[in-house]
């Protein structure tokens, strides 16, 4: 007995510029779409121990919206990519033979491609919305070769795409879209904002390309904040201070509250040496987010270098490590701050909680080997006198250990015989 129909239902769309909108839901079981789904359900009940043909009537899908549909087979888009596979062959050879003259017009043809290309398109949408990504991606694929000026299945591509981390090929999917609808705010801002990212990937590996994306970025909207800060970023680590310092006040006039902005003018006021501007932009952005990562690492390193303040270095970066509990290089700064403040039991337990999130991690090993002022450089199975270091021996005695304890060798292979030549060497001229 089949359940009670729902009535049509109506889709919750969100267009290019993010706005909703609502349409009744079309009928998309065809007789296609049945004589695929029925070559399917035989196909798996073939295949398997167990049948439930008998449990479903295929003939009350004829009509339906997909909506409706899923509540008699609730696994339907488990099995609609083989389906569509199918009913594509099925057009694939009506083509064919509409090419051969035999049958249809060309106009029949492309309606007949148009019709498929439609329905691959809904059901990506609903591949989409159901969380089926790959699925989603087919059957979009397959309706861009009929609908190849569909702005909206490049703009959902894109959105997939940057959603998995793929910018470089969401970046394609939104120029797609840009190429048909460039007037489209929605298509504009994605792919600023793309842009954006895929220079922020670079910051560290390439400027070169970084500014470049950052630039293309402002080619779409003048003025784009994520971009001023970008290259204001760039230009500051490259010391170019001037030019970092006309970005983020660009930036800042754009949006006075923007605490990434501020932020970075407070680091390049700090550059300048201008200390109490610089003080006085951290506070202001920390005022506006107090658990911003980025201005609490910055504070925290503008307090230990700029004003020596030990304790007020230790207290931020300790905020800003408990936003983000894994950060490395906050753990770092923690453990240079406590050293200076010569808390030797707090940076070495610092240390070694960056030891254990990057077991090969060299700074962080020769900071250890320093905490423990070179009794321990080789294990308790070597003899004591191994373990006595000449002040110019340590360089090397930290590099064995390293390589001993994460088998990374720093570089010379016989690194272990070297040093216990040398130390060897030690004690011989010491008993002279």
């Amino acid at each position: 007995m089949t359940k009670a129909l729902p009535p049509a239902e109506s889709l919750q769309l969100v267009d290019a510029d993010g706005h909703s909108r609502e349409r009744a839901e079309e009928p998309v079981i065809n007789e296609r779409i049945l004589r695929a789904l029925r070559d399917k359900l035989l196909h798996d009940a073939a295949s398997t121990k167990y049948s439930r043909l008998e449990d479903f009537d295929l003939n009350s899908l004829r009509g339906l919206t997909l909506s409706q549909a899923l509540i008699h087979f609730p696994k339907l888009l488990d099995i609609m990519d083989d389906v569509l596979a199918k009913v594509s062959l099925t057009v694939s050879d009506a083509i064919v033979s509409d090419e051969r003259g035999e049958e249809y017009t060309q106009k029949e043809t492309v309606e007949r491609g148009l019709e498929f290309a439609l329905l691959l398109k809904r059901f990506g949408m609903w591949f989409y919305r159901a969380g089926q990504i790959q699925k989603a991606l087919k059957a979009f694929r397959g309706s861009l070769e009929f609908l190849g000026d569909d702005t909206d299945i490049y703009r959902v591509m894109g959105d997939i795409y940057a959603g998995m981390g793929n910018f470089r090929q969401a970046l394609v999917c939104y120029e797609g879209a840009y190429t048909f609808a460039p007037e489209n705010l929605g298509v504009v801002r994605r792919l600023a904002d793309v842009h954006v990212k895929m220079g922020e990937m670079f910051v560290s590996s390439n400027k070169e390309q970084a500014v470049r994306h950052f630039n293309d970025a402002l080619g779409y909207i003048e003025n784009y904040l994520p971009a001023l800060c970008g290259l204001g970023d760039v230009a500051y680590l490259e010391k170019r201070f001037d030019h970092a310092h006309t970005y983020f006040k660009r930036a800042l006039d754009v949006d006075p509250s923007s605490v990434r902005a501020l932020n970075g003018f407070a680091c390049v006021h700090a550059s300048y040496g201008d200390n109490d501007e610089a003080e006085s932009l951290f506070e202001e952005a920390l005022v506006k987010n107090p658990v911003y990562f980025p201005t609490l690492f910055d504070y925290a390193h503008f307090n230990l270098s700029q004003r020596g303040n030990y304790r007020r270095a230790l207290e931020y970066v300790d905020r800003a490590i408990l936003v983000i509990p894994e950060n490395v290089d906050a753990l770092l700064l923690k453990v240079q701050i406590a050293m200076e403040m010569k808390n030797f039991d707090l940076a070495e337990g610092a240390v070694e909680r960056v030891l254990e999130l990057d077991p090969a991690n060299k700074r962080a090993f020769g900071y250890f080997c320093s905490l423990k002022n070179g009794d321990c450089f080789l294990p308790d199975q070597y003899p004591s006198k191994f373990r006595s270091v000449r002040d110019d021996r340590q360089g090397t005695s930290r590099d064995y250990l390293f390589s001993l304890r994460y088998r990374r060798d720093p570089g010379d292979e016989s690194l272990f015989e070297k040093y216990v030549i040398d130390v060897a060497k030690d004690e011989r001229n010491s008993s002279n």
